[in-house]
């Protein structure tokens, strides 16, 4: 389904589709913008971006999914700082990979 509307938008068309579960709003918004972005505004396909991206929601939790290339999947994904969460050192980074 490609669409070119809101991420606000993006995310009330596909809230209650079974892919989204287990996707927070915000990491499916984020994705749609960056995808957006990245496609020079053209148009992004709202289920396959969420077929082929996953979040992690720490490096941590990164690290133990991909532990031989962690650090390429970072470089070719895209990483945002969630500011309602941190912790001692500041806010947490999350990260969106494609898998």
């Amino acid at each position: 389904m490609l669409v070119n509307i809101s991420p606000k938008e993006a995310y009330e068309v596909v809230k209650n589709y079974h892919i989204t579960k287990g996707w927070k709003p915000y990491a499916i918004m984020y994705l749609y913008q960056a995808e957006w972005e990245s496609n020079d505004g053209r148009p992004v396909d709202l289920i396959d971006s969420l077929i082929y991206w996953d979040h992690y929601e720490s490096l941590d939790e990164l690290r133990e999914d991909h532990p031989d290339d962690w650090y390429e999947k970072i470089d070719e994904g895209y990483s945002f700082t969630n500011l309602l969460r941190s912790d001692d050192k500041g806010y947490i980074k999350e990260y969106l990979i494609r898998n």
